[in-house]
């Protein structure tokens, strides 16, 4: 079981139904680096609590932000 949080470009390049669970957010505004993460670690927060997978990729778009910034 795979679960996937953050960039929403991981959900285009896999397909339908790859992810068990998953929730993408848009990685065009590279000014937010805070709101993107903030949705990344809400999910993290909730798959830990129940421990249900095999996998998780969080990507944290805020850092790779700041990096293009």
């Amino acid at each position: 079981t795979m679960v996937f949080y953050g960039d929403d470009t991981w959900l285009r390049l896999f397909p339908s139904g790859f992810f068990s669970r998953s929730e993408g957010v848009t990685s065009f505004d590279v000014r937010d680096t805070e709101q993107v993460d903030n949705n990344v670690t809400r999910n993290m927060r909730a798959e830990l609590s129940s421990v249900s997978f095999d996998v998780m990729i969080l990507h944290y778009l805020g850092v790779d932000h700041v990096g293009h910034s």
